[in-house]
């Protein structure tokens, strides 16, 4: 985006806006945002198709990397030639859902399956779900979004990991004055703070000081002038950022052999420096608070965050939605995340490029993957795999599609890399590592660590772990471990089957020509699908569903439409 588009409109909203020493007070949400980014309407939503109601709500959980299989959306009993909504409501529901905490007991509990930490706080590699070979402090944000029920911790979790991947709050892992440490202490007072509620303005003026920040600026003038472009998004700013160095100048970064720290000099400064034209400050603190109270902070936040999420639209489009939202008078991250999400503007007509994640981990979740299906490296590696090069797997590595985690000094960019060589590494890990080993969401049998509390032992159990295709077998003789098809599948048309596949990834129903041919393929060609009772009715042959799904997503990762947030409209 050309830096100088956003000039007039935050020069506008400075001029209108309170005393730039002071932040703001007041609150908002999406119910009370108006103009550009007013909110879906629940009327509006429910007045939906019962197709387009899931391509909304697909789109919207697949941004917080969320998802909801087929069958808990849609009443299949029902076939999908009139597809029956049965998850009703479902915008209103989502929309309270990401208000509401997790019972702390709940979240520890999920905690310590996540680590495999025991009864005693200890933990234990045989209790773990999953594994953090590389740097955890990067994994672990998405592996709780994974296992966290949609709940206002798993969308502070997400909104964390969203900012620290922005130039805002970016730990720049790549730099040499950096570290692991940098991150979790990131990541770690990002959720903290917006757990608290804490205002945007309070969570810069906290972030500036830390060396976490310092080790990204590393020198008193740098440390200004990143200031300015990172929170004001001004950047000609030569003599303020020398100014604002002068009045830093008591502070240091130490050099490699000290260990990057920060230390003063013991000479501060004592005469007043005049920075951005207003505002006098003699100490690094004076500044802080000029950055964090300045009328531009919160459109330049807000921009920052519009351009990853409405990527595609229009400079006016997104200016606009800027406008909007800090004219409702959010100043929360809670607040303009909302604002955002839940505009009609997002939801309805947004179109960009899916990123690998929210790709990935939808699907995960429509999918009814999980972590011990121990399938090729989608397994409990699945986030160290993706967030670190020392994961031991490539495949998956978000740093080979262009899209590193918490690495760039600058963050990502605004935009999906789509070059060749990210994209084929998007698709090819994709394809070849999730959607064609069916063995990762039909589900099955597996051995689990489990803790015997009156023992402390640890006793290995089997378990029916449910997929897409499979379930445990209820009726099984006592002791048994068994497995069966998803009830929805029992006596499912082969047609009616292959829309569940292609609502599971591309959130639709197979068209005519595409319908046809696969029942050509399936049927002619691979004998996926005969009739089996002689009934004069095709099925799906006993034992083929997952080949028929291996095959149907292949096709799916084929097309365009699948690595896109779609505009409904």
């Amino acid at each position: 985006m050309n830096k100088l588009a956003l000039v007039p409109l935050l020069a506008a909203l400075a001029l209108s806006g309170c005393n730039p020493g002071q932040p703001s007070g007041g609150g908002s949400s999406a119910s009370n945002v108006r103009g550009t980014a007013a909110p879906l309407s629940d009327s509006d939503f429910n007045a939906m198709s019962a197709e387009q109601q899931y391509q909304v709500v697909s789109k919207l959980l697949g941004t917080l990397y969320k998802g909801m299989p087929v069958d808990e959306f849609f009443d299949v009993s029902a076939g999908f030639d009139d597809p029956q909504v049965a998850y009703t409501n479902a915008l209103a529901r989502i929309r309270q859902a990401v208000t509401e905490d997790m019972p702390a007991v709940e979240r520890d509990a999920i905690d310590r399956a996540i680590d495999g930490i025991d009864s005693e706080g200890n933990p234990n590699e045989e209790l773990n779900m999953y594994t953090f070979d590389g740097d955890r402090p990067r994994a672990l944000p998405l592996a709780r979004m994974h296992e966290y029920p949609l709940s206002r911790d798993a969308y502070i979790n997400w909104m964390a990991y969203f900012l620290a991947n922005t130039i805002m709050y970016s730990p720049a892992l790549e730099m040499e004055s950096t570290d692991i440490v940098n991150v979790q202490n990131i990541v770690r007072r990002l959720v903290e703070q917006m757990t608290n509620g804490l205002s945007v303005r309070q969570m810069v003026r906290s972030q500036l000081p830390t060396i976490d920040r310092w080790r990204v600026s590393r020198s008193a003038e740098n440390h200004a002038l990143e200031a300015y472009e990172l929170y004001l998004g001004l950047f000609d700013t030569e003599e303020d950022s020398r100014r604002g160095g002068i009045a830093c100048k008591d502070l240091y970064l130490t050099d490699e052999d000290q260990g990057y720290q920060l230390a003063r000099t013991d000479f501060p400064n004592y005469e007043e420096q005049l920075i951005l034209d207003n505002y006098y400050v003699m100490t690094c603190d004076d500044l802080h608070d000029v950055i964090a109270g300045h009328p531009l902070l919160l459109p330049r936040v807000t921009e920052v965050i519009i351009n990853y999420l409405m990527d595609g639209r229009t400079i006016g489009d997104r200016l606009a939605m800027v406008e909007s939202i800090v004219g409702s008078g959010a100043d929360t991250f809670e607040e303009i995340f909302t604002a955002i999400l839940f505009s009609r503007e997002y939801l309805l007509n947004t179109e960009r490029p899916r990123s690998f994640e929210e790709t990935t981990m939808s699907l995960l979740a429509t999918l009814k993957w999980d972590p011990r299906f121990n399938e090729g490296i989608v397994d409990e590696r699945i986030f160290d795999n993706m967030t670190s090069s020392e994961g031991g797997a490539q495949a998956i590595y978000l740093g080979t599609m262009g899209w590193h985690s918490m690495a760039l000094k600058i963050g990502r960019t605004p935009f999906v890399p789509m070059d060749a060589l990210s994209f084929a590494n998007y698709h090819k890990g994709l394809r070849e590592q999730l959607l064609r080993r069916s063995g990762a969401y039909t589900g099955e049998i597996v051995t689990v660590g489990r803790e015997n509390i009156d023992t402390g032992e640890i006793d290995e159990v089997q378990i029916v772990v449910p997929g897409l295709i499979l379930t445990e077998d209820t009726d099984a003789d006592p002791g048994d471990v068994d497995t069966k098809l998803q009830p929805y599948l029992a006596d499912i048309r082969p047609q009616d089957y292959l829309n569940l596949l292609f609502l599971s990834t591309l959130h639709r129903r197979a068209d005519s020509e595409e319908m046809a041919d696969l029942m050509t393929l399936f049927e002619d060609d691979l004998n996926f699908i005969r009739d089996d009772d002689d009934d004069g009715d095709l099925d799906v042959r006993t034992g083929f569903h997952d080949d028929i799904a291996r095959e149907t997503f292949d096709y799916a990762s084929r097309l365009p439409e699948f690595y896109y947030v779609k505009s409904i409209n």
